[in-house]
């Protein structure tokens, strides 16, 4: 240890234990060894969690990567079938399917590097049926879909998944599909791929059964095919850095499969880099004939089938061309199923040349009308189902405005009016935590002296109402403004601070915070503590140094008394909670509403659990009163500070609080529903969302564009 680390500790030793001399000779034994028995319980506390925190994660064991593997299996399958059949993918027949073949030899490595020296025997073209195949063939396990916008990118991509999984066997490695969208390729993509895999797969995390780390374990093991879905969802500027982090990550020397847009892929290349060792294929546009011998199977018999009848001519004929281009994609196409699907609907209009003069005018005139008829269908209908296409438009602009695809409900807050609701909040809730809380309880004391024994409108009077007030209105305001502050879901991140060692790590930082946040707050007390004297005595009270050194020792030692109990709630709250949440393996991965519940659950847990302890650490700290009104005030004030600091750790710690006011907030001006994660799962269940683990996201990108033009123009909903 070095002298000046042995000199600070010497000095802090100094600061704590002068004070409690100082204490006892005025005041007595009793009131020093309140003090003395606070500060020392928390850095017991502290000890505690420590020893606590790294008991039973040991590193993960190969058995626990196995069992870890095994469990992801399980999961990804069930979910990915699931989800597949939400989109149709999956039998009975018919189903879509499109052909893919090699992409131009330019966007590829050369073909001796991607097939060895074998390469003149493979050929790279089939249907979504043999995409297993072809990576199978790669000998590097490296392939890259591309296509045009709708063409079924990601759809092959949850094909390719299902695959691997029907023929996984025992030590192969498992295909999960993740969203680059949420991607900074600043960020190390082995860390943002942990990340991803713990939050989508919070199962992972329990160390009691597979061993600390086994997230990390199963990508540097090889024991993860990452599917890389959306570089063209990656910013334009960022993807040749993306490309460059791709090629030198090695958690992909197992294999990857990545999708990405034609046209973005090629400007990628041109202005960086190929995939290295990657095999690149080019999903086919449908043919004519392919639509509508699709169209005519999935059309039920009877009347349903006359309306089509002309639309499916035209593209028999070829005769209408910009038809046949815009449903050259499986995207419009069923778009156009559902856009159609009402009997009142009559699919012939697609036909009319003067309307639809080109194949962009096709694809707009579908893609504004699908979110209508997804919701709606019929004349009833019409009111409800322009409703639920405002709010869409109204979170698509939200996620527009944050830059991202991906649509996280605890992400709502983002769009929240911190500052206005901060006010308001403050103003309503400061009068209730004035009359509830003894926050600045001698100062304020003083204040409400000074006021019992002034004339009702005396200067006294109204600087103890003033400086009472805004204190309140700045202690609720900051609580409002962390609660508008959004997080991740708190379970996982919550469980992740607790239960890591790295909580054990507590050194000379953790010292100089402790110090930090007691001299910083032994600020306000000062000023508090020579405001109060100056409204109980007046102006001409005795500000003499002497009276000033002893204020101003007495603020730090009132700052490191508060600063103890905080800590040891904290601590305590903290165990508690690592040990009461722990993350059970999931029949499934984290689903949007399931995040959204674990985290409403922790967010009661610590609000209550917060509020009791700090009621009672405040009861006994603020000394002992023998008569009835002052008894009342210690409950009083103790009371008021375990509420507002429940909420202030929920608030913190956990999404819910914030998500939950944002969504009031935009419930109250009719821009969202009231019951917002049921909206999102019936639009998921109508296939206007896709989901990706704890995450929704627009079924397209081009989707969700349109939603952003009509939430952009005054005009629409």
């Amino acid at each position: 240890m070095s002298r000046w680390r042995l000199a600070v500790g010497a000095a802090a030793l100094l600061v704590l234990c002068v004070p409690l001399f100082a204490l006892w000779r005025i005041r007595g034994l009793e009131q020093a060894g309140w003090l003395a028995a606070i500060l020392a319980l928390a850095p017991l506390a502290i000890a505690v969690v420590r020893w606590i925190g790294g008991q039973g994660e040991a590193p993960a064991s190969a058995e626990g990567v196995a069992a870890a593997a095994a469990d992801l299996v399980a999961v990804v399958r069930g979910d990915w079938r699931a989800e597949a059949a939400s989109r149709e993918l999956l039998g009975p027949e018919p189903v879509l399917s499109v052909r893919w073949s090699a992409a131009p030899a330019d966007l590829a490595d050369h073909r001796e590097v991607v097939f060895g020296r074998r390469s003149r025997r493979f050929r790279m073209d089939g249907d979504a049926l043999r995409v297993v195949e072809a990576l199978e063939r790669v000998p590097t396990r490296r392939l890259v879909i591309l296509g045009a916008p709708g063409a079924g990118k990601t759809a092959l991509a949850v094909l390719l998944t299902l695959g691997l999984l029907e023929k996984h066997e025992e030590g192969d490695p498992v295909p999960v599909i993740f969203s680059l969208a949420s991607w900074d390729p600043a960020e190390e993509l082995k860390t943002w791929l942990v990340r991803r895999l713990e939050e989508d797969y919070g199962f992972l995390q329990r160390a009691s059964r597979y061993g600390k780390d086994v997230a990390r374990r199963l990508l540097e093991e090889g024991r993860i095919t990452p599917i890389l879905d959306g570089l063209d969802e990656i910013e334009s500027s960022s993807s040749p850095l993306a490309m460059t982090a791709l090629n030198r990550s090695s958690v992909l020397d197992g294999g990857v499969v990545l999708t990405c847009r034609m046209e973005e892929f090629r400007a990628v290349v041109e202005s960086g880099d190929v995939l290295t060792g990657a095999a690149v294929v080019e999903l086919e546009p449908l043919r004519p004939r392919e639509v509508v011998e699709f169209l005519r199977k999935k059309v039920p018999h009877g009347a349903h089938a006359q309306r089509w009848e002309p639309l499916l001519a035209a593209l028999e004929s070829g005769a209408d061309r910009p038809l046949a281009q815009a449903l050259s994609v499986p995207l419009m196409v069923s778009l156009a199923r559902t856009v159609y699907d009402s009997p009142s609907s009559d699919p012939a209009d697609l036909t009319d040349r003067r309307r639809f003069p080109d194949k962009e005018a096709v694809e707009e005139h579908l893609l504004e009308k699908f979110v209508t008829a997804a919701f709606g269908g019929t004349a009833s209908d019409a009111a409800r189902a322009e409703r639920a296409r405002g709010r869409l438009a109204f979170l698509a602009r939200h996620m527009d405005d944050l830059g991202s695809r991906d649509l996280r409900w605890w992400a709502i807050a983002r769009r929240a009016p911190r500052r206005r609701a901060a006010l308001l909040a403050g103003t309503v809730g400061g009068a209730l935590l004035e009359a509830l809380s003894g926050a600045g309880e001698s100062s304020l004391t003083d204040f409400v002296d000074a006021m019992a024994r002034s004339p009702l409108l005396g200067d006294r009077a109204v600087l103890a109402t003033v400086c009472g007030y805004l204190f309140s209105i700045v202690l609720v305001g900051f609580l409002v403004r962390i609660a508008f502050n959004p997080h991740e879901p708190a379970r996982l991140n919550f469980r992740f601070k607790v239960t890591k060692p790295r909580l054990g790590n507590l050194g000379w930082s953790d010292l100089r915070l402790f110090a930090g946040v007691t001299f910083g707050l032994s600020i306000p007390f000062f000023a508090l503590a020579v405001a109060g004297d100056i409204a109980k005595s007046g102006f001409s009270a005795n500000l003499s140094g002497s009276y000033l050194l002893g204020t101003a020792f007495g603020s730090v030692v009132a700052s490191a008394l508060i600063v103890s109990g905080f800590a040891l709630v904290l601590g305590t709250v903290g165990w508690v909670a690592g040990w009461m949440f722990k993350l059970e393996p999931h029949s499934s991965a984290s689903s949007p509403l399931s995040s959204l519940k674990d985290d409403r659950a922790l967010a009661f847990f610590l609000s209550g659990f917060t509020a009791l302890l700090t009621f009672l650490v405040a009861l006994a700290g603020l000394g002992s009163e023998t008569s009835a009104a002052g008894a009342a005030w210690r409950l009083v004030s103790a009371l008021g500070s375990g509420v507002a600091f429940g909420l202030a750790m929920s608030a913190f710690a956990c999404a819910w609080p914030s998500y939950t006011l944002s969504r009031l907030w935009y419930a109250l001006r009719g821009r969202l529903p009231w019951r917002l994660m049921g909206f999102l799962e019936e639009a998921h269940a109508r296939g206007v969302l896709r989901r990706i683990g704890s995450i929704y996201q627009f079924r397209h990108a081009r989707l969700q564009g349109r939603l952003v033009q009509d939430a952009a123009n005054p005009g629409g909903p």
